[in-house]
């Protein structure tokens, strides 16, 4: 098994665009069997396409698309390597292929909306993965559902993991708006671990954070949904399907250990429009230290937001995409990790590696 990088940016980079590396994912360029092909994508400038990962190659074993090191998102946006869309598009975060993991990177819809699909998005496929990304400001204008994360049913197995989404809205009467959309039943097979969803909003329609149906094979753990015009968590009861350690800023989490009225103004660090900052206080006694312990499965749980590696580090887990680490004290303010951005939580300092 070998492992192949390429390298995405605007300068000097193996690919200019990330829908040109996609379509690079063939045999002719991985001649090797059993190949694992990386995407190192660089904070060259902005990204203004909607790449569709649905590539086949029987010599790529896995292909992973993520910032290089260095060059991703600090956990607030504009910190890093984005996509930012100037039209209405199709899902930034769209993978229809086996294997496939989104990783460290933020998408920016600019108040654009989705043609159909979420912003994050997929046709049925099993070794999906999303980890560590920024989605937010969706906005549409007509008759349609507007959707955060949407997946199709048939034998699909995701993994949507310390992510964040936020800002989804229509303003059009009647319309629905969803962060996580997953009504397909039992045959969806999806964990969302310690991601944040906030502020779903509608006019005359159904706004909800997760709307996600109680079937087997659903999880919910150490989630935060928060300022869903509806409810934050569809199904105020699940019982098939997996919930656990979820806040809910009105009164819907369920399942075991919820905590519900909890203000997102008392969780994150702003929720200033443009300059939203889903890190936590050190005030948030909700969300630190709250969490279930998921070790290290689904693959990359464990790290968070920025980075951290929950697991190797010891900590006690915190609810949400956030690891708060306090100056001083019991728990040690720490680098972030040589292989992706620093934060320095507890004193507000944020720093972009750039070895």
């Amino acid at each position: 098994m070998a492992t192949e990088t390429k390298t995405i940016g605007v300068t000097g980079r193996d690919y200019s665009t990330i829908t040109a590396f996609e379509a690079a994912i063939t045999n002719t360029t991985f001649t090797s069997a059993g190949t694992d092909v990386i995407g190192d994508i660089y904070d060259d400038g902005d990204f203004d396409e909607a790449p569709e990962f649905s590539w086949s190659a029987s010599n790529v074993d896995s292909v992973t698309i993520k910032s290089a090191t260095g060059e991703g998102h600090t956990g607030v946006s504009n910190s890093g390597a984005r996509l930012l869309r100037s039209v209405d598009t199709a899902a930034m975060f769209h993978i229809t292929s086996a294997n496939t993991v989104w990783n460290h990177m933020e998408g920016d819809y600019n108040n654009k909306r989705c043609n159909g699909t979420g912003m994050i998005a997929g046709a049925p496929a099993t070794g999906v993965s999303f980890r560590r990304l920024l989605a937010h400001h969706q906005l549409s204008t007509i008759a349609q559902t507007v959707v955060g994360v949407s997946q199709s049913a048939a034998a699909s197995t995701w993994n949507v993991l310390n992510c964040v989404l936020y800002d989804v809205e229509t303003t059009n009467n009647g319309s629905a708006v969803y962060g996580a959309a997953m009504t397909s039943g039992s045959s969806e097979n999806v964990t969302f671990a310690n991601c944040v969803l906030h502020k779903f909003v509608t006019t005359t329609g159904t706004a909800n954070a997760f709307n996600v149906t109680d079937n087997s094979g659903k999880t919910i753990q150490n989630c935060i949904a928060t300022d869903a015009d509806t409810q934050d968590y569809s199904d105020t009861n699940y019982t098939a399907a997996t919930s656990e350690n979820n806040i809910a800023s009105d009164t819907s989490a369920s399942g075991t250990s919820p905590t519900d009225s909890v203000a997102a103004s008392s969780l994150y660090v702003s929720l200033v429009d443009g300059s939203e900052d889903f890190h936590l206080l050190g005030t948030a006694s909700d969300a630190i230290d709250t969490g279930k312990n998921l070790v290290t499965t689904p693959t990359g749980v464990n790290f968070s937001l920025d980075g951290r590696d929950r697991d190797a580090e010891g900590d006690t887990w915190d609810r949400g995409a956030d690891e708060f680490v306090s100056a001083g004290g019991g728990r040690t303010t720490r680098n972030r990790g040589a292989n992706f951005p620093g934060m320095f939580h507890g004193t507000r300092f944020h720093q972009r590696i750039t070895g």
